[in-house]
């Protein structure tokens, strides 16, 4: 019995191989299916010949033993043969026999098995994930030294940053803070920052996903990525977390490259998808506690940090051990941000987080993203533009796979926006009164009519108002005139992030 509860331990060492192997080679299920039968079948019906030939061949013939299935023939062979008389006895697996010969066959393939697959899997991953250089056990050994002898110095070459709008190489005008940006990508050292991309290109075919995009994250910075559904947004989310590869150019998180050093990447990022993806008969703190031990938190502090997380979201006194199915939307977005954050993860991407949620429940989401900000690095990628001027520290606007323009909310409005504009209500009897008014003495001849109604005119007006008039004194003089001109209801109101939006992605 002993010997056959062996026998069988090495031939599951042999068919692990086998499968690891047929795994890295056929990357649907079908395929595997009808393939894995198939070879068996066909490798059972060789093995069993080729077994023969190993036990009653002339000469020496192991090497047949190297087929994987050969050595399971020649054991079970050998097993057959057996009979009361003559058998293997336990003591006798001490010698080198034909039995033993095939176990430790077994075994070998396996292991060889194994290895190969698991390397082809990392070199060529399929449609999912970023093959790793073909020689990158020696590759990244290299690049730790080195990196560790001589660290990259770029303080002293920075070249002055672009002042003027300039020309790519494709012959198109490029704004001028996208064109710095692509430099500083080039440029800055890529240690003292979160995130670094530079020149990405993705090409699914013949359509280009992203056109050589560069960006940088800052350091404890929350970054808005706003963009028109098919501007690549979802695309960069994925290089990033690695996903899938880039066509062109390269991205650094944290110092590691995307390219050859993604496990080390994953381990610091963490991602809260569009749509929730979590176990229904899983609680809250179970959830937490597998991400932890796949971060390879430390048992003895697995608690403390399931318990910060949960509470960072608010959900440690009520919901801890509440299934995922029981929680609400709102709640099961809370739950796959404290996922996202849980072991100090240094960059977080949030994939438009508060989608489909009510605004009580989007304040709240609000909320945890502005205290998070402060200890890491946030992507936030929104449909919402007020949700982006809120919480980003920088915003940044992509349009067919392109950088459009990136900067602070206030600059980029007073940049892109289309100025100021004044609504009022007034008598209808009174237009031409009202429209004097505006255009002459609120604004000195630089208002337009943006639109009129019966009884409402909108005007647009100049960003910097003339004769260095504030805001305070166009209040002050509307305020003081309305009685007398014969306005009812006014208002003021300054370049939105909608209007932004708009107006850049109108160039597109």
């Amino acid at each position: 019995m002993l010997l056959l509860l062996l026998f069988f331990c090495c031939c599951g060492v042999t068919m692990i191989g086998m499968v690891l192997f047929l795994s890295a080679l056929l990357r649907t299920r079908m395929m595997v299916a009808i393939v894995g039968y198939a070879f068996a079948l066909l490798m059972s019906l060789a093995s069993l010949i080729v077994a023969y030939i190993v036990a009653y061949g002339p000469g020496n013939q192991q090497y047949y033993l190297l087929i994987p299935t050969v050595p399971i023939a020649s054991a079970f062979h050998f097993i057959a043969s057996c009979d009361e008389s003559k058998c293997l006895s336990f003591y006798d697996m001490t010698s080198f026999n034909r039995f033993t010969q095939s176990l430790l066959f077994m075994i070998i393939d396996g292991v060889l098995l194994s290895i190969v697959g698991l390397y082809i899997d990392a070199i060529l991953p399929g449609r999912y994930g970023v093959g790793k250089h073909p020689l990158f056990p020696i590759v990244s050994l290299y690049r730790r030294v080195k990196s560790a002898v001589n660290k990259k110095r770029v303080g002293s070459e920075k070249e002055p940053l672009i002042d003027n709008v300039v020309v790519n190489l494709s012959g198109e005008v490029v704004d001028e803070d996208v064109a710095n940006e692509n430099q500083r990508a080039s440029l800055v050292d890529k240690d003292s920052v979160s995130v670094v991309m530079n020149n990405l290109y993705k090409a699914y075919d013949k359509k280009e996903a992203l056109k050589n995009f560069s960006l940088v994250v800052e350091k404890n910075q929350c970054l808005g990525l706003l963009g028109p559904n098919g501007a690549g947004k979802t695309t960069l989310i994925s290089i990033l977390v690695g996903l899938i590869s880039p066509s062109n150019g390269t991205c650094y998180v944290n110092g590691y490259s995307i390219l050859d050093e993604i496990d080390l990447i994953q381990q610091n990022v963490g991602l809260c998808p569009q749509h929730d993806l979590l176990w229904s008969d899983l609680t809250v703190q179970e959830h937490l506690l597998f991400y932890a031990r796949m971060r390879n938190i430390p048992r003895k502090q697995e608690k403390e940090y399931v318990d910060r997380a949960m509470q960072s979201v608010g959900l440690l006194k009520e919901k801890s051990n509440a299934l995922s199915s029981t929680l609400s939307g709102g709640q099961k977005k809370r739950l796959s941000i404290a996922i996202s954050i849980i072991g100090n993860t240094s960059v977080v991407l949030l994939d438009e987080p508060t989608t489909g949620l009510d605004p009580t429940t989007r304040r709240q989401i609000w909320d945890i993203i502005d205290n998070e900000k402060s200890n890491r690095s946030i992507i936030l990628t929104t449909h919402s533009l007020d949700e982006a001027d809120i919480l980003s520290d920088r915003i940044a606007i992509m349009a067919g796979g392109e950088l459009k323009c990136v900067g602070t909310s206030s600059y980029l409005k007073n940049r892109y926006g289309s100025g100021n504009k004044l609504s009022v209500n007034y008598d209808p009897s009174n237009k031409d009164a009202i429209d004097n008014f505006v255009i002459n003495e609120v604004s000195a001849g630089a208002a337009k009519v943006n639109s009129t109604y019966t009884g409402f005119s909108m005007y647009d007006l100049p960003k910097i108002l003339p004769n260095e008039k504030s805001v305070s004194d166009v209040f002050r003089l509307i305020e003081n005139s309305k009685a007398a001109v014969g306005i009812k209801d006014w208002a003021f109101s300054q370049p939105t992030m909608e209007e932004v939006f708009m107006n850049i992605v109108a160039l597109e």
